[in-house]
């Protein structure tokens, strides 16, 4: 796999899921006084939405090839 390409789809990702949660709050809540901290914390919710989506996609991928005959004999 490549790696550059990896690392790129996942700061890709990354960008659009905090940009899209920061604006989802924006205007859900236009005159709220809780913005602010709903805003702090959207890059911590967004490593973590991440974090087990790309994890639980590579485990899928790994246990995938386990009865494909791919892995090394031994």
């Amino acid at each position: 796999m490549n790696s550059t390409s990896n690392l790129k789809r996942e700061v890709a990702a990354y960008v659009g899921v905090t940009f899209s949660l920061a604006t989802a709050v924006v205007v859900a809540f236009p005159h709220a006084n809780i913005n602010l901290l709903l805003t702090v914390l959207v890059p911590t919710v967004t490593v973590a939405i991440l974090t087990l989506t790309i994890t639980h996609e590579e485990a899928d991928v790994e246990r995938s090839g386990e009865g494909s005959g791919s892995a090394a004999p031994g």
